[in-house]
């Protein structure tokens, strides 16, 4: 059992010094109930927007997950994105969902047409990483359910490994290793940002790290922990 210090801060995923953290408690920008933007928390300038009203998420403010809010896409089609977002190759990604009634891109970073990584949802969930030949090499989860869960997506330049409750995966990987690079694209949430494969469903938090900082697995604990106090 860890005792509390007092007068420390409650841990958060910050802690991870993440290059981008959504939490649809914080900076969530409301249009007409509809949701236009959502800032990153991380520090990183990541902030989310839709300027079109017909595809833009809805708000929920009490969801199913210990009352806690969440960002709920009632159609396909609606979508947050960011633009010209310069990411590492190697990175981890982070999901916690409510109910998903359509699988699709939950999280995608999309460079020109190739979607250099990607987070496919629920069913088969998996996290994907692909070249600038459009070459795969990924994981799957698959066991995922449609409700309540979390997901970890790790790419550490050399393996792709899928982490669900911080028990791996252990899933499928083809193509070969890729090389460190930076790369500038759109990301896009709920959807790809060309409008393919667009996911259904509720999102509570998400967040894109740095892949070292996730390859302990008390540094994934952590994360775990967080998600279950706040979301069971």
């Amino acid at each position: 059992m860890h005792s509390a210090v007092i007068g420390s801060a409650p841990w958060t995923p910050r802690r991870l010094s993440p290059l981008a953290w959504w939490r649809a408690d914080l900076g969530v920008t409301l249009a007409s109930g509809a949701v236009a933007g959502w800032g990153d928390q991380g520090g990183g300038g990541v902030h989310l927007t839709q300027g079109t009203p017909a595809i833009r998420p809805t708000y929920i403010a009490s969801g199913a997950r210990k009352g806690q809010p969440c960002i709920e896409t009632t159609s396909a089609g609606q979508m947050l994105t960011a633009a010209s977002i310069t990411l590492p190759r190697e990175i981890a990604i982070w999901i916690v969902t409510g109910t998903i009634s359509t699988a699709g891109y939950a999280f995608t970073h999309r460079v020109g047409s190739n979607r250099t990584h990607y987070l496919y949802l629920p069913g088969a969930a998996a996290f994907n990483v692909t070249n600038a030949a459009d070459s795969l090499y990924f994981a799957r989860y698959s066991s995922w359910t449609y409700a309540n869960r979390g997901l970890l997506g790790i790419y550490d330049g050399t393996n792709v490994d899928v982490f669900s409750n911080n028990v791996n995966a252990n899933g499928i990987s083809i193509g070969a290793p890729f090389a460190s690079v930076d790369l500038t694209g759109t990301i896009g949430l709920f959807c790809s940002p060309d409008g393919v494969n667009p996911t259904v469903g509720q999102i509570y938090e998400a967040a894109i790290f740095p892949a070292a900082q996730l390859t302990s697995t008390t540094a994934r604990q952590r994360l775990r922990d967080y998600e279950f106090a706040r979301y069971g």
